[in-house]
């Protein structure tokens, strides 16, 4: 008897539990792996005891065949668990799995035939002794190997995991190392090695061992979150426990006085299992009975709590209101068995949404049925309304029940209900179920159309946006058109002034040389005056020409090989009868400072288009000789920045200087600043275009223009930096402006 204790508590306890995980989250992996492996346990501690228990040689190898066939998965499962735990996901190839099992099932078919065991022969002691034959070793291996593969996972995610998860696969892995480990020696090296069964009985007890570290696991760590749920299984388990032992005692008391005889300790096991059977599968049985006759009769019967939480996930996770009327209507109507049914949304007594199901044809309503229905009782039932105006529209529409949906003592809506599939009347188990479920859904509606009306605003802001963005568009096309046609204006009206201007200087340059005869002093001083007019308008045409080609992408680049200072020194050589002229001293320091360490290197070549940069240099020049003062000086310089791989150009003067608000100015168009103006002759007065136009030149080179200055009478500093001559910058310049599609254009807006 204390045999058949241990095994029914084992049994129980087992299946309880597996029971529990699996109502818990039956779609976490763990859990389903966790329900089966106890389910194997189960099943192989109710055959090995009855193995144990039968009489004849036949019986006992019957019993012991379905403990191989029963055992087969333990080792898989174990490896599954351990791949799988502590998450909720397995991460396995359906190959693998779908080999796992076909070798499993052909194992378990081998452990049912004498190939896995041949004979059984029973002992004068009670015992007996099993022969074993060639499939036993592929049961073996299949045990040992996936049971060794799976402490392998699961030692290596111990080593790899921290914190809470490393303690809970600790704890499974402490649980299962002892467990298994006694498993294998009283049920598999025991029987196969020493040809005894003294031990097996020893099997069942051990797998508590489990059982007990996955419980302090719970318990003390949370694992699978079922904490609370654990202990009604052990509740239940004892529990069905006592039960099972009265009514198997009571089996056999009643089965001595009917039949006149003591029932056998066989018959006594078999009725116990038997009525353990018979109690885990009446649950499943009397659902599958209720859904038939559901089915079949329009059996109504529902379970109300379910259908609440089912329409609390619709109304917390839908938020249109027509889906959410519809899905709540559709709900309603099939859990309850109702033949049709109507949701009406009403705001200021006018219909403002209609949802109806089951009708050929939506009803129609009128602001008086409205203002009846709001004046009815909250829950009206057809059968028993009094209201005859209220029964009156009910029946005319086939309405068995109407609910209003009120919110904040305003009626915004009603639930109508049609006959119901049975036949019946509504009960009081439907009439509270509306009564809970119409003011959730009123907040729910009211939300949706809450939700709805700021969905609409954003879809008119979108279409606004839509509009204004459209509107700048087309805009933003007419003032490129109106942009492009006044480049095209400049370019024309330059050449057009460029030739007569370049005309009337040369022959006012004719006639102060003498060419025409000899030329008065006052005549003289009129025809110099006209020639520095003419000179300056043709330098201003010039400059609009090159804005022009500029911003309109024609600037033509044609990169060589540069000697820097040969080329500064020329442009000196230019301007130093000016300077002369105005007692401004040119400098040119021809040795090279590295920027970062100050220490003197040799000036690189550049790559740059020679004309170009003579330009800027003649314009940086020409701007410092305006603004700085009799006796002053102009310093030309040159720094080697190798990080950047480009050389600096500096040309410092000891003029009025510039303020640090005034700067910013300078590299834009007709960026004049009046108030620096201290010029030497009228000639100095400029357009504001000739560093905008240097600017321009040097990002098309990939270099940088900026000025430096410690403020009023302190002078300026001007600087620009072009590319270190390289094969590959030269490569990199061509290849820019030889595409067709890419010529002269400036990668950057041009400020």
């Amino acid at each position: 008897m204390f045999n058949i204790a241990i095994t029914a508590l084992t049994v129980l306890a087992n299946g309880a539990f597996g029971l529990v995980l699996f109502k818990n989250n039956r779609r976490s992996a763990t859990n389903l792996f966790l329900v089966l492996l106890l389910w194997v346990i189960m099943a192989w501690a109710i055959f090995t005891h009855l193995a144990l228990e039968m009489g004849s040689p036949d019986q006992r190898l019957f019993f012991v065949r379905l403990v191989m066939f029963s055992t087969v998965p333990f080792g898989p499962l174990i490896y599954l668990l351990a791949r799988v735990f502590p998450g909720s996901q397995l991460t396995i190839r359906k190959s693998i799995l779908m080999a796992i099992l076909v070798v499993n099932l052909i194992i378990a078919g081998l452990a049912l035939t004498p190939l896995m065991f041949s004979k059984l022969i029973n002992s004068p002691d009670g015992s007996f002794i099993i022969i074993p034959s060639y499939g036993i070793a592929l049961y073996g291996f299949n045990f040992i190997g996936f049971m060794s593969w799976g402490f392998f996972l699961l030692v290596r995610k111990y080593r790899t995991n921290v914190g809470i998860q490393k303690t809970q696969i600790g704890l499974f892995l402490y649980g299962l190392i002892i467990s298994c480990v006694l498993l294998t020696i009283t049920n598999f090296l025991a029987v196969i090695i020493l040809a005894s069964i003294d031990l097996v009985r020893f099997g069942p007890p051990l797998t508590l061992i489990l059982i007990s570290f996955m419980t302090y696991a719970i318990l003390k760590h949370g694992l699978l979150d079922i904490r609370v749920l654990l202990a009604r299984s052990i509740g239940y388990s004892v529990t069905a426990f006592l039960l099972f032992s009265v009514y198997s005692l009571v089996l056999m008391f009643f089965g001595a006085q009917l039949l006149g005889r003591e029932t056998s300790l066989t018959e006594f096991i078999i009725s116990f299992f038997l009525i353990i059977i018979i109690a885990f599968s009446f649950a499943p049985l009397q659902k599958i009975v209720a859904s038939l006759t559901k089915r079949i009769f329009y059996k109504d019967d529902y379970d109300s709590e379910k259908l609440l939480y089912d329409l609390a996930v619709v109304m917390a996770t839908t938020l249109l209101l027509e889906n959410l009327s519809r899905k709540l209507l559709k709900l309603l109507l099939i859990r309850m068995q109702v033949t049709r049914g109507m949701m009406i949304l009403t705001e200021q007594n006018l219909i403002y949404w209609v949802a109806a199901e089951g009708y050929a044809t939506v009803p129609e309503f009128n602001e008086e049925d409205i203002k009846q229905l709001t004046q009815a009782e909250n829950l009206v039932v057809f059968e028993e309304t009094q209201d005859k105006t209220v029964k009156q529209f009910m029946d005319r529409h086939n309405l068995k029940l109407s609910s209003k949906f009120i919110k904040e003592s305003k009626t915004i809506g009603f639930l109508f209900l049609g006959d119901k599939l049975s036949g019946d009347s509504y009960t009081s188990k439907d009439r509270t179920l509306v009564t809970i479920f119409s003011p959730e859904a009123a907040v729910a509606i009211q939300n949706a159309k809450a939700y709805e009306e700021i969905r609409r605003f954003n879809i008119t802001l979108e279409e606004e946006v839509k509009n204004a963005t459209n509107k700048l568009v087309r805009a933003n096309g007419k003032l490129q058109e109106l942009d492009k046609l006044k480049d095209e204006f400049v370019s024309i009206a330059s050449h057009e002034l460029r030739t007569p201007m370049v005309s009337i200087k040369n022959y006012v340059w004719m006639a102060l040389a003498g060419k025409g005869g000899k030329v008065t002093q006052k005549q003289k001083f009129y025809l110099q005056r006209a020639f520095i007019s003419a000179d300056r308008m043709t330098k201003l045409i010039n400059d609009m020409l090159n804005i022009s080609r500029i911003e309109s992408g024609r600037v033509m680049l044609s990169p060589v090989k540069v000697n820097l200072l040969a080329l500064v020194e020329q442009i000196l050589a230019e301007v130093k009868p000016r300077a002369k002229q105005l007692e401004v001293k040119l400098i040119l320091e021809k040795e090279a400072k590295n920027l970062h360490s100050e220490q003197e290197v040799e000036l690189p070549e550049v790559v740059a288009d020679q004309d170009k940069l003579a330009e800027v240099l003649t314009n940086f020049l020409g701007n410092s000789l305006k603004f700085t003062p009799a006796k002053g000086s102009i310093t030309v310089s040159f720094a080697v920045d190798q990080k950047t791989q480009q050389v600096i150009v500096q040309v410092a003067d000891t003029g009025v200087g510039l303020a640090a608000d005034q700067i910013p100015k300078l590299f834009k168009k007709f960026g004049i600043i009046k108030e620096s103006y201290r010029s030497q002759t009228e000639a100095a007065q400029g357009s504001g275009l000739g560093l905008f136009v240097s600017k321009s030149i040097i990002e098309l080179h990939g270099g940088k223009i900026w000025v430096e200055s410690k403020g009023k009478d302190k002078g300026s500093t001007f600087s620009f930096s072009v590319p270190i001559y390289s094969e590959e910058t030269m490569t990199s310049l061509k290849k820019k402006f030889n595409s067709p599609a890419d010529k002269g254009m400036i990668r950057t807006k041009i400020e």
